[in-house]
Parts: structure tokens; sequence; C-alpha cells
């Protein structure tokens, strides 16, 4: 007896992941939006390339929790 499932390939399949708690997706979504909040009170304070950057970049991460947010609650 196999603890694994195998795919049609004969390869061993990944067990299947369980969906992200939706607490903790909104807990990782508030985490990067302030953190995107802090990153263009920064920018505003000095601006520049190098805080620019910093601020896209945790902008980018907020967006980005909030689209799993998002699909989690779908």
């Amino acid at each position: 007896m196999s603890v694994l499932e195998r795919n049609p390939a004969g390869r061993f399949a990944p067990p299947p992941v369980p969906p992200p708690d939706r607490g903790e997706l909104f807990v990782l979504w508030s985490a990067a939006q302030a953190e995107a909040n802090l990153a263009s009170d920064a920018w505003s304070v000095t601006p520049g390339t190098r805080a620019y950057a910093a601020f896209r970049a945790a902008e980018d991460r907020a967006d980005a929790a909030q689209d799993a947010l998002a699909r989690g609650f779908c």
C-alpha cells in the first residue's frame, strides 16, 4: 500500500495543499499594506530612486496579497 497517490504517468503526485485560511490572508495583506504605507511615507520624506523603488516593491507585495485575499473569498 502506498501513502502517496500516483499520477497517470506513474509518478508520485504531491499531497493536496489545503486552501489558505482567510484570516491568515487578511493578516498578510494588512501587514503588506502597512509596509507599503511606511515606504510611501519614507519616500515622501526622502525622495529619490531608492526610496521610490522600495515603495514600489512594497506596493507590489501589498497588491499580490490583496489579489490572494480576493481569490480566497471567491
